[in-house]
């Protein structure tokens, strides 16, 4: 059988997970997360995605972004996470990344700076706007008292 085998390098872990038909980067993070939970250890990382829909700045589908791994947070120090397909940079959200058997998808933990391409960094730039302005929705609500 066929694998597609996912990699977080900045935490060391690695995980075959067999490929059963068509999956994309989102459902191979959460597979492998299943696959590496045992009685003893039933987090074996801990992560958060968000949902970004469409960009009404040009950007069309945002889809899903990752936020977190354990401690490691999106923005923190102009760190965010960054998904490679075969060593190349994904260039979508990861439900948009579809994956063929023996592919390796990584998630690796980098600097801001050190994106290439305009238009990778045109993305994140986006993507930070959004966040900020989910930030400042949510600090503007209110809790309802009854």
């Amino acid at each position: 059988m066929d694998n597609i085998t996912l990699q977080i390098a900045d935490f060391s872990i690695t995980v075959a997970v067999p490929y059963l038909g068509p999956i994309n980067a989102h459902s191979l993070l959460d597979q492998g997360f299943v696959q590496l939970q045992t009685s003893t250890n039933a987090d074996p990382f801990l992560y958060t995605v968000e949902y970004f829909g469409y960009s009404q700045s040009g950007f069309g589908y945002l889809g899903y972004e990752l936020e977190s791994i354990n401690s490691e947070k999106n923005g923190t120090n102009d760190y965010y996470w960054s998904l490679a397909i075969n060593g190349a940079a994904a260039s979508v959200g990861m439900d948009s990344v579809w994956l063929n058997p023996g592919d390796v998808a990584s998630w690796t933990y980098v600097s801001y700076a050190s994106v290439k391409t305009s238009a990778m960094r045109d993305r994140i730039t986006e993507l930070n706007r959004r966040r900020g302005q989910r930030q400042t929705l949510r600090q503007a609500r209110k809790p309802i008292v009854p």
